[in-house]
């Protein structure tokens, strides 16, 4: 699925002059739609090595890089153990 990968460089802004970019993701939740067959982890995990990814998150998270749904933790959700990932509590 290269339109996802596309998707996501046409909305990355550039923070700053040196020209790097980010984008933030807020319903993560589409990209596990079973009839997409996405590895969303691994399409996350291969995007952000190039550009920063921002994954606003409102569900349960587990501090070491588990994302899930209270009501779901067994059927959906995503593992980013493997990646060091910054978490923010309160941004402005």
């Amino acid at each position: 699925m290269e339109f996802i990968p596309k998707l996501l460089e046409k909305h990355s802004s550039q923070i700053n002059n040196a020209g790097n970019h980010m984008v933030a993701i807020y319903n993560l939740g589409l990209l596990l739609e079973p009839m997409l067959k996405l590895n969303t982890v691994q399409l996350l995990s291969e995007f952000s090595k190039s550009k920063a990814l921002i994954i606003i998150w409102e569900h349960d998270n587990d501090g070491k890089g588990n994302l899930s749904w209270a009501t779901q933790k067994n059927s959906f959700s995503l593992d980013f153990s493997m990646i060091p990932i910054k978490q923010l509590q309160y941004a402005i």
